[in-house]
């Protein structure tokens, strides 16, 4: 899995690569109430409720507060607040299923993409000259 690639949240880099990616995972993961921490659309950048989505996965986690040294909101690369985000989203997520195409695979895929673009462009024609 990836890994963001400076700070997430308030006072942050937000890198819109970094943001959609904890964005991506907080949406997956659920509170104790199945909802997903974050509930909104993409954002295309750092929000109010990426930053409630953060400090309730923290809070959640106990990243905050007593011995640990997190602060509340952000999420940094290498910080315990990434790396609970990374194996909780590790663990909840389908698992990843590598296919890979072989070479009659790949030409049958290509024939019927080449027919179905010829098929188009025939009907295309054919509506054209009537």
């Amino acid at each position: 899995m990836a890994d963001i690639s400076d700070s997430v949240g308030t006072g942050g880099i937000n890198a819109i690569h970094d943001v959609a990616l904890v964005q991506l995972i907080l949406k997956t993961l659920k509170n104790s109430h199945q909802a997903s921490y974050f509930g909104s659309p993409y954002t295309n950048g750092y929000s109010g409720e990426t930053a409630r989505a953060i400090a309730a996965f923290q809070a959640d986690q106990n990243l905050i507060g007593g011995t640990n040294r997190e602060i509340q909101g952000p999420a940094k690369a290498g910080s315990a607040t990434w790396l609970a985000l990374r194996a909780a989203f590790t663990e909840a997520a389908p698992p990843y299923v590598e296919y890979a195409l072989s070479q009659v695979d790949l030409r049958a895929k290509l024939a019927a993409t080449l027919a179905r673009i010829v098929s188009t462009q025939v009907d295309e024609r054919n509506r054209l000259a009537c």
